[in-house]
């Protein structure tokens, strides 16, 4: 399982297959990821999936999103860009290798198509390019501010799996800025060390919903921009025996806002598990409850 959307009609899709960003075949090292098997959909909220096999041949879902009010559901898959607005027959939209797809409040749609940026304002039936000129794109994870739908954020690696930059449009696409430049050995929150760079495997961003200036960006590092600053690290990988506040494990895949509580929490989904933030970043807490994945 690799992602999952839900439209406003209660249905549940989630989408399989890690080959896009994980290999298949295992090394020394690393296990191999699980081959795609298509798109499951749940009509009963989540009690019981059905495998859709129709979508056996998509390949990797890479990344789901919904409408906010209205059934459409899109997947960007091996195969290119599908949507649906039932979860059982799906619509193929746009051809191309599709690692990120997100929806904005206003409907409009971002994903990442190949290596461009591409946007659609007709519910996915058309698709128009609207990548930055200096833009180096193989993988790029895409934010949208939910208090402005016109402040649009991507991070991209470039093929060396190093941030290639942060670009950021207050338009809606139209035009874009680069907030942050070509990573180095003093900021680049997806390479390891200096020399493990892993920008194809952990690439995930996300906006403050109180702020639409302020974004969190997580690859083996978490680390945000605010306006007018410069970027910087905000957690760190040691844990010290379980006495630092500030530690969150290495490698976030995903950032989350609960918004039921005052300030909003945090919640990052890594190689370590769940870790949670409810004091604006100012400290983690793990919550984990002992599952351990490695079976260590």
């Amino acid at each position: 399982m690799n992602c999952i959307a839900q439209n406003s009609d209660g249905i549940i899709a989630y989408g399989t297959g890690e080959g896009s960003f994980v290999g298949i075949s295992g090394t020394p090292s690393g296990t191999p990821g699980f081959q795609g098997a298509g798109i499951f959909v749940s009509t009963n909220r989540g009690r019981s999936f059905t495998r859709i096999t129709s979508t056996s041949s998509f390949g990797n879902i890479n990344s789901m999103d919904a409408e906010p009010n209205g059934q459409r559901i899109y997947a960007g898959t091996n195969g290119g860009i599908k949507y649906s607005d039932n979860g059982t027959t799906w619509t193929a939209s746009r051809n191309g290798n599709c690692l990120e797809i997100k929806v904005a409040s206003n409907g409009v749609i971002y994903a990442q198509s190949g290596v461009a940026i591409v946007r659609s304002k007709d519910r996915g039936v058309t698709w128009s390019v609207i990548t930055p000129v200096n833009a180096d794109i193989d993988r790029a994870s895409i934010a949208i501010s939910p208090e402005d739908p016109n402040y649009v954020y991507f991070m991209a690696s470039g093929g060396d799996n190093r941030l290639s930059g942060v670009f950021r449009s207050t338009d809606g696409g139209d035009n874009w800025e680069m907030i942050i430049g070509k990573g180095t050995n003093y900021f680049d929150p997806l390479v390891a060390g200096l020399t493990n760079p892993q920008g194809g495997y952990n690439n995930v961003l996300t906006v403050n919903p109180k702020d639409k200036n302020h974004i969190i960006m997580g690859g083996v590092y978490l680390a945000e921009w605010k306006n007018g600053t410069n970027p910087k690290y905000i957690a760190s990988l040691n844990d010290f025996g379980g006495a630092n506040p500030g530690y969150v494990h290495a490698d976030k895949h995903v950032l989350k806002w609960d918004m039921s509580t005052n300030p909003p929490t945090l919640i990052c989904g890594n190689d370590g598990g769940l870790f949670f933030s409810s004091d604006n970043l100012k400290t983690f807490t793990a919550r984990n409850f002992g599952y351990i994945v490695t079976g260590k």
